[in-house]
């Protein structure tokens, strides 16, 4: 595909469904795949004293969809968040806060506007635990894509869920819940491309200097341990939180543990005051 097919326009941030709450220290959240804004509805409906929480949809959502014949690129997302920040915090560092596939877009932006970037909490994302190891499962897409052609998009998106939660964690998100997400499987599939796409070398990120919180979760299948500790190694200023009785979407499963996380990495970075 040539790179003109590929490009995609940065959106502008009017565009973006955009939701804040909250007043001081800015703070950008960033969805993983199968979400959009409203999987912090926990953060925007109590924000963290001191805090003032911004949280949107990214490219790929039914409010800001993919061009047609664009090829999904994580630089499509990190373009739209430097638009957004520079929009909603002109002149300001922010903390980011990516969960899943939104850490990987907030290390990215670390990397590519450091001026922007204040700090950064990155919560499991889906790399691999070294540039040398595969960052999907063997033939994961391939196997996605016949279940679209076969049983349709819903059941694609029920094994990618069931793969990043767990089938526990499936479980427990209730069937409502299910369905809607189910129903995200085109965002999951352009993140899933976005992501195949991306290399992060682990070597290039000793060159992001800010403070960054690695969190994982209690509950969360094993494998993402690999890659945060890979990360611990690699960031030169990274420290470690977890957090109990909650799996990979620890931001809806103990919010209140999430969210103290947040507010204490942004005290102890010096974003906001107070004990």
């Amino acid at each position: 595909m040539s790179a003109a097919m590929s490009a995609a326009p940065v959106l502008d941030p009017a565009a973006l469904k955009v939701v804040r709450r909250g007043s001081g220290a800015p703070v950008l959240l960033v969805h993983g795949s199968a979400a959009d804004h409203t999987t912090w509805m926990a953060q925007l409906a109590r924000p963290p004293q001191g805090l003032a929480v911004v949280a949107y949809d990214r490219r790929g959502c039914d409010s800001a969809p993919f061009p047609p014949g664009v090829v999904p690129e994580t630089a499509h997302h990190v373009d739209d968040a430097v638009a957004l920040i520079r929009r909603e915090s002109p002149g300001r560092a922010v903390l980011v806060c990516g969960s899943s596939f939104g850490g990987v877009v907030a290390l990215e932006l670390a990397r590519r506007a450091p001026e922007l970037v204040a700090g950064l909490v990155v919560c499991e994302p889906p790399l691999p635990p070294a540039d040398t190891v595969s960052g999907a499962p063997p033939g994961f897409g391939c196997a996605f894509d016949r279940l679209v052609a076969t049983a349709g998009g819903e059941a694609a998106a029920e094994m990618f869920l069931r793969t990043v939660l767990g089938d526990q964690g499936f479980a427990d998100l209730g069937q409502r819940v299910q369905g809607v997400l189910r129903a995200m499987w085109r965002q999951i599939r352009a993140d899933m491309i976005a992501l195949a796409r991306t290399r992060v070398a682990y070597t290039d990120l000793s060159a992001v200097a800010q403070p960054v919180l690695l969190i994982g979760a209690e509950r969360s299948p094993a494998y993402y341990d690999s890659t945060l500790d890979a990360l611990a190694r690699a960031l030169p200023a990274a420290r470690r939180a977890r957090i109990p009785d909650a799996g990979h979407a620890m931001h809806i499963d103990n919010h209140r543990a999430f969210s103290g996380a947040l507010l204490e990495f942004a005290r102890d970075i010096g974003l906001t005051g107070g004990r």
